[in-house]
């Protein structure tokens, strides 16, 4: 079975309300039997926005909307890798960014 591509982008860190890296590494370690992050062949599946705090400000102009989301907590992150490991996309719904 061919794995998901995930690609990962970082808001500024202005004022982050937990350790960004430290999420992605858990998420990384969670879906590692699932998916490949960042490895630059071809269109991501998915592209996760690491938000630091509940205002998201980080722009996402001139990213393909349909397949991003937007991690403000680490309580988002847990919704995305659920989804992913069920196969049930749907569990992740309101952190999805749609055109």
């Amino acid at each position: 079975m061919e794995k998901i591509r995930i690609d990962i982008r970082y808001c500024g860190g202005c004022n982050p309300d937990y350790d960004r890296t430290d999420l992605v590494a858990e998420i990384k370690q969670a879906l590692n039997d699932h998916c490949t992050f960042d490895d630059g062949i071809g269109p991501a599946d998915w592209i996760l926005m690491i938000h630091g705090c509940p205002t998201a400000c980080a722009s996402m102009e001139n990213l393909p909307l349909d397949r991003c989301v937007t991690i403000r907590r680490p309580a988002d992150a847990t919704l995305f890798v659920e989804g992913i490991r069920t196969g049930y996309t749907s569990r992740f719904e309101p952190l999805r960014c749609h055109p």
